[in-house]
């Protein structure tokens, strides 16, 4: 039998606004602010794009981003308040009508009425990326809200781009997950090599998602604009698995400053130039970190005995 040795690694510290640093992001933007905080408050414009109904669902709750909102959770430092976009961030979000694109209401109804989940993929992926493209012009929003329906935020197809080999891997190593079976099914040295490499993505290679598909091809574009999905339990009171106001808040907050071009923290004492490429720890498997921009090292876990 094998033993495990394993090494806990203290917390790292983040570095904020007012050169000030430490583990906790919400305590600390609150008291520094952001890591590239300016004197004078920004401006952050953002788009928005969706069905009709839920623009304007989205605009009702969307200003509220710029006043404290209350976390509810029970945990009052893990969940601390949200004290509003202008303390947290030094910056306030609006939601410009120059960059607010409704969707075709008949083009949306009819692509949510195809029969076949590939078909309606193609067309609301066609819909979407149009009316997001839109906004890639010189004006232009720093961030682009897309709002999916749950029936689109959760729509997935049968990845095309498999080959018949690793389809089969894949579902093997799907299936023994599911059961909590960690041996490898019985297999060719072939088809060991790839379970390997396939092992950590199964679910994500099976399947296309709409919104990772989204954000792909939206990112494919020679001059694109960051875009942040927005589902509909962040902005209507009353969904299911529904996090606090101030939770949501702090989530949307943080993600739009940062896809916004900004900077609201930066790991502590780091030298210049140094990025984590992917950091994830397994026995026996590959570890990916890369630093710099050119250089890329892999290291192996490590097991004792």
């Amino acid at each position: 039998m094998t033993d495990v040795r394993i090494e806990c690694l203290r917390e790292p510290d983040l570095e904020f606004g007012r050169g000030l640093s430490g583990p906790e992001p919400k305590r600390l933007l609150k008291t520094a602010g952001p890591f590239d905080r300016q004197e004078s408050p920004e401006i952050i414009r953002l788009g928005l794009v969706g069905p009709a109904g839920e623009i304007e669902a989205a605009k009702r709750w969307l200003p509220r981003l710029n006043g404290m909102l209350v976390s509810t959770e029970g945990n009052s430092r893990r969940f601390r308040d949200y004290p509003g976009a202008l303390r947290a961030f030094s910056a306030r979000f609006e939601l410009d009508g120059r960059f607010i694109r409704p969707l075709d209401d008949e083009r949306f109804q009819f692509a949510l009425g195809l029969r076949l989940p590939k078909d309606r993929f193609d067309a609301m992926m066609e819909l979407y990326e149009g009316r997001i493209s839109s906004l890639f012009g010189d004006k232009r929003p720093e961030c682009i809200l897309v709002s999916l329906p749950e029936e689109l935020a959760t729509l997935r197809i049968a990845n095309p781009g498999l080959s018949d080999g690793e389809r089969r891997v894949l579902e093997r190593l799907q299936a023994e997950e599911e059961s909590a079976q960690l041996s490898l099914f019985s297999a060719t040295p072939e088809e060991e090599l790839l379970a390997a490499e396939l092992r950590p993505q199964a679910e994500e290679l099976l399947f296309r998602s709409f919104y990772r598909a989204l954000k792909a091809r939206t990112m494919s574009d020679s001059n694109p604009v960051p875009i942040q999905v927005l589902r509909r339990h962040t902005y209507i009171e009353g969904e299911a698995n529904q996090q606090s106001e101030g939770t949501r808040a702090w989530n949307l907050a943080s993600a739009l400053y940062y896809k916004s071009g900004r900077i609201p923290w930066r790991p502590s004492g780091l030298s210049a130039g140094t990025c984590f490429v992917g950091i994830s720890f397994q026995t026996r498997k590959w570890i990916a970190l890369g630093s710099g921009a050119s250089s890329f090292v892999q290291l192996r876990a490590h097991t004792v005995g």
